[in-house]
């Protein structure tokens, strides 16, 4: 968990309170679907009583649940509210949601659309292939940015100091024996993409299947996310997917470009 920013401490407007609550939620999307108090300490660093003031305040007001038997913590379905007010408030996920289940009818695979997000990407929009598991349907899902075709994407139209920011804070681990790991090979490729358009992976995060991106612009030209296709590399090769679903996802992103 990262320590609270020093100047942010000093700003008279910071209230440390509200950003320590926010770090003790934030614990819950590291993986453990339950934690304990003392599980939490470890991971913030806080001390018990903080962490025992904090999880009782978000317990009473309804985002968090607690297992009496076990002494654990987990995230209510309250917590899901922010997430619906957000997405169904957002003008860019409405006007590519139909733009989506087109794709999704004309080539049958998984289509999602991604923003990012600091050094990762987040799934704000996804439409199931016929084929598919409950992971990767999820939205509000993150992946490394530097990884994923749809990251890669969105990187190639931003400046390159503001990419080389993010290949330092970024810390890969290969999620299948074809991720690439090297941070120079992965500049490398977001180069590429930026001169052919649209990026593509191969295995890189999940073995047997294929992703093309193309990035998705807002009124000022910069990019506000990207369009993500995956399918079967039993279905599509390298050559197939470039020749044939590229041309329709670069359609798609230019009718949700604003």
């Amino acid at each position: 968990m990262q320590e609270l920013n020093e100047s942010r401490e000093e700003d008279p407007l910071f209230l440390d309170s509200v950003a320590r609550s926010f770090h003790v939620l934030e614990c819950f999307k590291l993986g453990s679907r339950e934690l304990s108090n003392g599980e939490i300490q470890k991971i913030t660093g806080y001390t018990f009583q903080t962490v025992n003031r904090i999880t009782k305040t978000f317990e009473a007001e309804g985002y968090l649940v607690k297992n009496e038997r076990k002494k654990t913590f987990q995230l209510s379905i309250k917590a899901i509210d922010l997430q619906f007010k957000f997405l169904s408030t957002n003008p860019i996920v409405k006007l590519v949601w139909p733009i989506l289940v087109d794709l999704r009818e004309k080539t049958k695979g998984r289509v999602s659309y991604c923003i990012l997000d600091h050094c990762d990407i987040v799934y704000l929009a996804r439409v199931a292939a016929e084929a598919t598991d409950y992971q990767t349907s999820i939205v509000g899902r993150r992946r490394p940015a530097l990884a994923t075709a749809g990251g890669r994407a969105i990187l190639s139209q931003i400046p390159t100091d503001e990419v080389q920011k993010i290949l330092v804070a970024s810390d890969l681990q290969a999620q299948t024996p074809h991720s690439l790991t090297d941070k120079n090979k992965i500049l490398e490729e977001i180069q590429s993409t930026y001169k052919r358009g649209y990026a593509i992976t191969n295995q890189e995060t999940l073995l047997g299947e294929l992703s093309c991106a193309v990035p998705v612009f807002g009124g000022d030209e910069k990019p506000v996310g990207a369009i993500v296709l995956s399918v079967s590399n039993d279905t599509y090769s390298v050559e197939n997917a470039t020749a044939q679903l590229v041309p329709l996802l670069r359609a798609a992103a230019r009718s949700a470009s604003l």
